[in-house]
């Protein structure tokens, strides 16, 4: 029975009129899928996207002002990049940072349809494109600024350059596969699961086992690293990387399963607060659907390639099992072979039906059932994604001895007028409490701060922004210090002025209003040079 579900159709060539109508289904399946994906994305910054946006604003070619940077937020600087590419083009204040992103997760559903086709029909890469494109997981890894999204991409180019090589018996191949791999690492480390998957591959599989005895094979691993090797050494001198935070994720048989979580927690995120659909698990429809091809993929491992996107799979589900913990999330590279095997089961049953039973119609009925539930559901996850901003972006009001949060978005847009009522070149928010608010206000207002993430810990500062300070400050901060620090630098003596902030939220009307004190320092020796490193020391040593 199995055998029957998961045969593959005949390539044959279609003639054609049936190639348009490939093609016509395959452009309504990117077009609307773009659609999801662009619906919203000119809402408020969400979560680390400011971050983001800030390193990648830094980013020059101008002669006597060339900056390329080689690191990121948390993780490597290809997303950065990815931000700058489209932003000179588009308009509107936070779509024209996300176009790059939108454009690349809509190439990506082309993507998956040419990766599914080594695999089976027309019809099956088809609906692989289209499974992925109503995956509400990687509808908001496009809608927003996610390293999520260039991981995926580059895992799913890493698996066709990879396979291609083997299949030609390509050696330049494979070494490019190398290159696409270093980039993935330069976006996130997590596509490292797929170095396991190669070597694996080639030890299970007859016909390309030979591969490993070819040096191209190690050379391509050891180009990935040297790729990487710029960033990795970066992160070394500056004490980036938060190595006892990294360590946390490293959990030997402790069986959390996220990468499970990834497809089931539709069924399953009451376990955990801190789940969050779309960021962490896909609707029932999508995860049902990959959870059934994945398993009735094992009756087909005898194909090559089916056996390589097997082998990709279940060492990621495995890792999340016995090797790694963290959020599912962090697994998110198992849609790009779940993405293929829904679209092989799916393919095969509309072209073949059940076998022995020969249902086609029905059967027909059933999988264009399952995707139209797909649709709803990324439609409604479309719709909720709207409110995430608010969501997974807020900060308590406790500092000001008021209950309550208010997200970033919000409470940054509100310093900016002050900003510019004072004047300032530089802003400073040095409480805990201000999280990072200093990303989103400089996001928003182009206006340089400094805040207390450590992500924009490094940001390079110019001479001039240290002409006029301003402090924003809450009622816990302890004053001194920072006047301590205008003496020895230079600046005079600065008063404390109090402020209000009246601001009303967009999404819902909702008014807030707490007292804010504020410090300026403007400086009065133009030959006194302080860094703004220092002061970085200083908003630090807290």
């Amino acid at each position: 029975m199995t055998e029957g579900l998961i045969e593959t159709a005949d390539y044959g060539t279609a003639g054609g009129g049936k190639s348009k109508r490939y093609l016509l289904v395959l452009a309504g399946v990117v077009v609307f899928s773009f659609l999801l994906r662009f619906y919203g994305s000119w809402l408020p910054f969400f979560d680390d996207e400011p971050e983001g946006v800030v390193l990648a604003n830094t980013i020059s070619i101008t002669p006597g002002r060339i900056n390329l940077p080689i690191h990121s937020t948390d993780h490597g600087p290809v997303m950065i990049y990815l931000i700058h590419s489209a932003s000179p083009i588009a308009r509107g204040e936070t779509f024209r940072y996300r176009l790059g992103h939108l454009l690349l997760g809509t190439f990506h559903i082309l993507l998956i349809y040419w990766l599914a086709r080594e695999a089976t029909s027309r019809v099956g890469a088809i609906f692989a494109a289209l499974f992925l494109g109503l995956c509400e997981v990687h509808i908001l890894f496009t809608k927003y600024i996610i390293q999520e999204l260039a991981n995926l991409f580059l895992a799913t180019l890493w698996l066709f350059v990879f396979w291609q090589g083997l299949k030609r018996d390509s050696r330049k191949l494979v070494l490019l596969s190398g290159v696409v791999l270093g980039l993935g690492l330069l976006t996130k480390e997590t596509i490292f699961f797929l170095v396991p998957t190669a070597f694996v591959f080639l030890l299970v599989s007859r016909s390309y086992r030979r591969w490993l005895r070819r040096k191209e094979i190690y050379l391509s691993l050891l180009l990935a690293f040297v790729i990487l090797s710029p960033n990795f050494y970066w992160n070394w001198r500056h004490n980036w990387f938060d190595y006892k935070l990294a360590s946390g994720y490293v959990a030997p048989l402790s069986f959390a399963g996220f990468a499970a979580e990834l497809f089931l927690g539709w069924f399953t995120h009451l376990r955990g607060s801190d789940i969050l659909y779309g960021y962490d698990y896909m609707g029932p429809a999508a995860g049902c659907l990959a959870t059934v091809g994945v398993l009735l993929a094992f009756g087909k491992v005898r194909q090559e390639f089916i056996k390589l996107i097997v082998v990709a799979f279940w060492i990621i589900l495995g890792a999340s099992f016995f090797l790694a913990a963290g959020l599912p999330r962090h697994y998110a590279v198992a849609i790009v072979p779940a993405s293929v095997l829904a679209g092989v089961f799916a393919g095969t049953l509309w072209d073949q039906g059940l076998a022995r039973m020969q249902r086609l119609r029905a059967v027909r009925v059933f999988i264009l059932l399952t995707f139209a539930a797909m649709a709803i559901f990324s439609v409604k996850a479309t719709a909720d994604f709207n409110h995430y901003w608010v969501s997974q972006s807020s900060i308590p009001l406790s500092d000001w001895h008021q209950s309550g949060e208010i997200d970033l978005t919000t409470l940054s847009k509100a310093f900016i007028p002050l900003a510019q009522k004072y004047e300032a070149t530089l802003a400073v928010f040095p409480a805990p409490a201000l999280d990072a608010t200093g990303a989103y206000f400089t996001a928003y207002s182009n206006i340089p701060s400094i805040g207390l993430h450590a992500t924009l810990r490094w940001l390079e500062y110019e001479e001039e922004d240290l002409e006029r300070i301003v402090f924003f400050l809450t009622p816990k901060d302890n004053l001194r210090r920072f006047r301590d620090w205008a003496q020895e630098n230079d600046y005079p003596l600065p008063e404390v002025s109090r402020d209000e902030i009246i601001v009303q939220r967009e999404m819902d009307n909702l008014d807030f209003r707490f007292p804010v004190r504020i410090l300026v320092m403007t400086r009065k020796d133009p030959e006194r040079h302080p860094t703004a490193q220092d002061l970085v020391q200083l908003v630090y040593g807290r």
